[in-house]
């Protein structure tokens, strides 16, 4: 057995960190009333 080193937490090498910012920054103090709204909003 032998200990593998990980390194830290690193927000820029995974990708889904980037996708899930430009949601936050694209949804972010929207309000939608109604799904078909967000819907609209989204396509």
């Amino acid at each position: 057995m032998s200990a593998t080193y990980l390194p830290p937490y690193s927000l820029e090498l995974n990708p889904a960190e980037k996708v899930l910012a430009k949601f936050k920054r694209d949804f972010s103090n929207r309000l939608f009333l109604t799904l078909d709204a967000l819907k609209e909003y989204i396509t």
